[in-house]
């Protein structure tokens, strides 16, 4: 018996559908850094160009004041609960956020 839900069950078989139509929405938690004064805003969600775009045109309440922003690094998840998870463990562990932070910083992943 196929457990898979109702949502995710292919119609057809692979070889029917056409391959535009194969795809896993993703979703991001991100690491900026502020160019004013170097400080980092983690976040996440399913547009990186998009959010990115919203915290340097100042409709980001918390990041703001600090613009401009660059986009440092992402981790993509399958799930929004996932991303939200995760971003959630990273604002509330200084440890596990600053690991993060390591993560796209170190001279190792930038070249």
């Amino acid at each position: 018996m196929d457990r898979t839900p109702p949502s995710l069950r292919a119609v057809g078989s692979m070889s029917q559908r056409p391959k535009a139509e194969i795809f896993l929405k993703m979703f991001y938690v991100y690491l900026l850094k502020s160019n004013k004064d170097g400080s980092f805003y983690i976040g996440q969600t399913d547009n990186i160009k998009e959010r990115l775009e919203r915290h340097n045109s100042g409709f980001v309440i918390s990041t703001k004041n600090k613009r401009p922003w660059n986009l440092l690094g992402t981790e993509g998840y399958s799930t929004r609960e996932l991303a939200r998870w995760k971003e959630y463990k990273l604002k509330r562990s200084a440890n596990e956020k600053n690991k993060f932070i390591k993560k796209f910083t170190s001279s190792s992943f930038n070249g």
